[in-house]
């Protein structure tokens, strides 16, 4: 498991939810409700029944691949991160 003082995400492999970190709540949702996700440079999107979730930021490849074995087990932005570390720096969580 990743050190979360180091670490925009941990993983737990098998993981059941994921959970987002937001600035004023956590939110929890089951990955039985993911759809699809989308990929690009400084941004990850991903559909989970009624949600919409971007992930903002740099050096998302790693996160992207273990977001794809759905071993991702907490997502939260950071000030700072390691050099080639990848950097969520924003979160945002739409209804839709």
């Amino acid at each position: 498991m990743n050190d979360s003082t180091f670490e925009c995400y941990d993983i737990e492999p098998g993981s059941p939810t994921l959970t987002l970190v937001l600035p004023d709540q956590e939110k929890m949702l089951p990955w039985s409700a993911f759809h699809e996700g989308d990929f690009k440079e400084d941004k990850i999107l991903l559909k989970m029944d009624a949600w919409s979730i971007q992930i903002l930021g740099a050096d998302l490849g790693a996160l992207w691949r273990a977001l794809q074995l759905q071993d991702v087990r907490v997502i939260r932005p950071l000030d700072h991160v390691e050099p080639g570390d990848s950097h969520v720096s924003k979160l945002v969580l739409d209804a839709s």
